[in-house]
């Protein structure tokens, strides 16, 4: 790396990692051309993947309005950066990169980490009306451990 050029490498090393694993996705807003939006990959997250593991809790998410791109997006788009403690998220991006680079299926499993911090959070969420999932989801309690999610 040339200090000189840092602005540059650090695009270009961001660019890599949008393109190579997929990151781009969660920032397309829709142009009509069929790919689907971040907000559409959101709902599919929440509706689909949810329903099909935790449908009680699927279930009360849409029942009670919980749009998942108001939580969701920014997990996914910091890559959970305010929802662990910095440590927490190196291991976790190893986990996501690692995965990706193995599957060459980009950050899919960062799907997955949505779906089990939804489940990590799943019985404050059944007990809570709107507001509370919202602000639950919004501030996500500390973890005792970031392999809960990986």
């Amino acid at each position: 790396l040339d200090f000189e050029e840092f602005e540059a490498d650090c695009y270009t090393l961001f660019d890599l990692l949008l393109n190579k694993f997929h990151l781009r996705e969660w920032y397309i807003q829709g142009d009509g051309t069929g790919e689907m939006s971040a907000v559409e990959r959101v709902t599919h997250i929440q509706n689909a993947l949810v329903s099909k593991i935790e449908p009680m809790l699927a279930e009360h998410l849409v029942h009670l309005g919980v749009e998942p791109q108001v939580y969701a997006l920014r997990w996914l788009r910091l890559l959970f950066l305010r929802e662990f403690v910095l440590e927490d998220c190196f291991v976790l991006w190893d986990a996501v990169f690692a995965h990706g680079h193995a599957t060459g299926e980009g950050c899919d499993l960062t799907r997955w980490v949505m779906v089990a911090m939804l489940r990590y959070v799943k019985t404050d969420l059944l007990e809570a009306d709107y507001a509370f999932c919202i602000r639950r989801l919004m501030r996500f309690p500390p973890a005792p451990d970031i392999h809960l999610f990986v």
